[in-house]
């Protein structure tokens, strides 16, 4: 999956995944949704080349609903929000 496509299935995901994706964050980086560990640390088998990005309860919090949403330029615009939050907030 990618950040486009997590952004338009945000709310079909279960909140206690955190959202790990490959640097540099653009709407077509590749993510994975694993559990994160309570240290804090990366999950076991998890790539070197991911990195956290956001727990899925936030970025609900951040985006919207977006399944009606095609993709399309709009859907793209919300990924960015996305990784902007991610970059500047998180």
């Amino acid at each position: 999956m990618r950040i486009m496509e997590l952004t338009n299935r945000l709310y079909s995901l279960n909140e206690d995944l955190t959202i790990y994706a490959k640097k540099p964050w653009t709407c077509e980086s590749k993510v994975e949704l694993l559990i994160e560990p309570e240290d804090g640390s990366l999950p076991t088998g998890l790539s070197d080349d991911f990195e956290y990005f956001l727990e899925v309860f936030i970025a609900k919090d951040i985006i919207p609903n977006l399944s009606h949403v095609e993709p399309s330029y709009a859907l793209e615009q919300w990924a960015l929000k996305l990784i902007l939050y991610a970059e500047d907030d998180a």
